[in-house]
Parts: C-alpha cells; sequence; structure tokens
C-alpha cells in the first residue's frame, strides 16, 4: 500500500519537472505570510506519565507502535 501511494507521489513530482516554469519569478510562498510568528515563551509541558497517559501501549518510557517497515524477505515464504 505505501508503495502505491508513494509510487503516486512520486508521479506528481515528476509531472511538476515538466512545467515550463522558465517566466515566472521564483517565490518563497504564493501569498505574504502575516501573524505566523510568536514569541518564543517558555512554559510548562507534560509530564512524561501525562504525554503517555493515551499511548496505545508503552514500554520502558516509551511509546510501543507496530513496526511499519518490514526487513528485505520477511514474511516472503
Amino acid at each position: 500500500m505505501f508503495r502505491a501511494q508513494l509510487g503516486g507521489i512520486l508521479e506528481s513530482f515528476r509531472k511538476l519537472v515538466e512545467l515550463d516554469l522558465s517566466g515566472i519569478p521564483p517565490a518563497a510562498q504564493a501569498s505574504p505570510a502575516t501573524g505566523t510568528m510568536r514569541d518564543d515563551v517558555p512554559a510548562a509541558s507534560l509530564t512524561r506519565d501525562e504525554a503517555l497517559a493515551n499511548a496505545p501501549a508503552v514500554e520502558d518510557g516509551y511509546v510501543v507502535v507496530p513496526p511499519v517497515i518490514e526487513e528485505e524477505g520477511a514474511g516472503a515464504s
């Protein structure tokens, strides 16, 4: 499933590369960004226990998730 999705994304990028952008000036963004920055103010954060409270599985203080990338040859019979 992920290979198919990634293939679709890469194909979209291939199509973008084919575009003739010679008459278009480079731009950092399509419209000006306003109000996107805020002051970096230190604030209290969650404790480890609070952060892990809703995790489906926890082991040694880490969230346990199923593997998403199989080792090559794994699962083949």
